[in-house]
């Protein structure tokens, strides 16, 4: 029987999550996009439209980055960003 190399698998393992990383990273900037919209010297129909294309590219592509990483992973950053759960108490 022949080995499993562990550089051949990290490396294309490495890969993935890098790719996965920098697609997370995507969404974070397009929402701070969108809260910046605001404040730019257009007209309000602009912005609007401006502001909800960002929001909606940045829930695609954060799912987009989940088909890669996989639900469990996605999930447990989503948890993680989510303000609503900054507070809590974990529970043993």
């Amino acid at each position: 029987m022949s080995e499993v190399r562990p550089e051949v698998a990290s490396k294309s393992s490495r890969k993935k999550w890098l790719y996965a990383t920098f697609l997370l990273i995507i969404p974070g900037v397009l929402w701070t996009a969108a809260v910046v919209v605001p404040f730019l010297p257009l007209a309000t129909g602009a912005k609007v439209w401006l502001a909800g294309g960002f929001a909606v590219a940045a829930e695609v592509v954060f799912w987009v980055s989940a088909v890669f990483i996989g639900k469990e992973v996605a999930k447990r950053y989503r948890e993680h960003l989510d303000p609503r759960t900054w507070f809590r108490r974990k529970r043993s």
